[in-house]
């Protein structure tokens, strides 16, 4: 019997082993932490028609911990619009302003995504100019304007432009459809945008009040002298002087009445004559026939003296001046020994101090330089003061602030210049270099026009030019197979 009790009680403590007792080992699982927010990356989304995104949310909770393993639902408020999947990939599909929502456990996110319409690319399919035709006064300026539009009549918009001038001698048009007048005569101005045209005629036109005057020779002869109207359209020049009277170095009186020019009447250079004659050529007469190199008249602005170079064979140059009659001849140099020349004279206009001055080139030790004198020799200035040029050829512009002349050196292979009437350092006329020599500069009466002799455009001859007096609007003003120099300005006829 104490047998069986004992076995009863083992079991009993053995069962009591493994279902008894305070161990936590295993226990209930723990609370599960709320989700307090939702945030959707990106913050901001703007999206085309057809384009896709991946958005992401973040579960976070109370404590701005991140949450991980949750589930999260997306949607959309206009599916034709945005598509938006279960991982949160959307599509668009159609422009608008559509909202997307992430939600989980009881809390959402939203997202205002917007959709762009693609834009179809606009086909240009005509081109109008705010013009059809102008005639226009040689040197002024006109800004066109031009619009693009496609089938439908909308503009186009930020499309290249290209503008062309068909004769671009007559005007120039700029990149940005400025044209600019340079001589008269008629050009078409066109302008293209995606391969579709548009133009206008211009027409240019001159009111000048004077005529440019130059000499043209032939090979081994003497020049005759020449005058063009260069208000009309490709004019024709004509003679001055009747046939086979030679003048080279025509000089015109202020009142256009009377022309001074040189000839030389023998077989030496160094003996040359300066005559005096009516505009035609009548009643023509000596004025200085000193055994020299004469030549270069200059009249006064009054018309009642001639300043001239003379150059005797084996001595210096001078500047000589004369009265019209033949009188009062004076040398206004001879004070001036040594290595020195004078040439080229020029009158100034009456200047502030009520005087008039003289312009000149002056040589001295192989370097040329221009300076001024007052009209009876006195007050001598050296204007130009560079070394390594060589100055030439002065001309004073109508209002007497300025002078142009020709320099050439070794920096310049000949070009025209621009220097103050009291001095300074010479300035470049021209707004970009001009190939070969530009030379024998004189400023039109009304100071808005230079003209002079060049070859830049590789012609066989050289040619007279014209430039505007700020360097813009150069122009062809002759085309001749002679050779031609010495060009003036001449008063039209009454």
């Amino acid at each position: 019997m104490k047998k069986y009790l004992f076995m009863i009680i083992a079991v009993m403590n053995i069962m009591g082993c493994g279902s008894g007792g305070t161990d936590n080992s295993g226990g209930s699982p723990p609370p599960t932490v709320a989700v307090s927010s939702i945030e959707i990356a990106p913050t901001e989304l703007v999206l085309n028609t057809g384009d896709s995104a991946q958005l992401n949310a973040t579960l976070k909770d109370q404590n701005g911990q991140i949450l991980l393993g949750r589930a999260v639902t997306w949607s959309s408020a206009d599916v034709t619009k945005l598509l938006v999947a279960a991982n949160g990939h959307v599509q668009a599909l159609a422009a608008g302003d559509i909202e997307i929502s992430a939600s989980a456990e009881g809390k959402t996110a939203k997202l205002n995504i917007v959709v762009l319409a693609n834009e179809i690319p606009q086909t240009v399919d005509s081109v109008v100019l705010n013009t059809n035709a102008e005639y226009l006064p040689e040197g002024s300026r006109l800004q066109l304007q031009v619009i693009a539009y496609d089938s439908a009549g909308g503009v186009v918009e930020g499309r290249g432009t290209s503008w062309l001038s068909t004769n671009p001698d007559i005007a120039s048009v700029s990149a940005a459809g400025l044209v600019t007048i340079l001589k008269p005569g008629n050009t078409l101005i066109k302008v293209k945008i995606d391969g579709k045209e548009a133009f206008c005629s211009i027409e240019g036109f001159g009111e000048y009040s004077f005529d440019l005057l130059y000499g043209a020779a032939d090979v081994g002869t003497a020049p005759v002298l020449y005058s063009v109207d260069i208000n009309l359209p490709n004019a024709s020049p004509e003679l001055v002087f009747p046939v086979g009277k030679k003048a080279g170095h025509g000089t015109p009186s202020p009142d256009g009445s009377k022309i001074a020019f040189v000839v030389n009447l023998s077989t030496s250079p160094w003996d040359t004559k300066i005559l005096i004659a009516d505009r035609n050529g009548d009643n023509h007469r000596e004025l200085v026939s000193m055994p020299a190199r004469n030549g270069e008249p200059a009249w006064s602005p009054d018309g009642s003296r001639i300043a001239f170079s003379s150059w005797v064979f084996g001595e210096g140059a001078h500047i000589w001046l004369i009265n019209v009659d033949g009188s009062g001849l004076v040398n206004l140099t001879a004070d001036q020994i040594g290595n020195i020349g004078f040439a080229s004279p020029s009158w100034s206009p009456l200047l502030a101090d009520n005087q008039r001055r003289i312009a000149y080139s002056l040589t001295r030790d192989g370097y040329g330089y221009i300076g001024s004198m007052k009209d009876d020799g006195s007050d001598k200035q050296q204007l130009t003061f560079e070394d390594d040029y060589f100055d030439d050829q002065p001309d004073w512009s109508p209002d007497g602030s300025t002078l142009v002349f020709a320099r050439s050196g070794a920096a310049v292979f000949g070009d025209l210049y621009l220097v103050s009437s009291t001095g300074g350092l010479g300035r470049s006329l021209m707004l970009a270099p001009l190939a070969f020599t530009q030379h024998s500069p004189k400023w039109s009466p009304d100071g808005k026009l230079i003209a002079f002799v060049s070859k830049h455009d590789s012609d066989d001859y050289e040619q007279i030019w014209t430039i505007g007096a700020d360097g813009t609007r150069l122009a062809k003003r002759s085309n001749e197979d002679k050779y031609l120099s010495d060009p003036n300005w001449i008063k039209k006829n009454s």
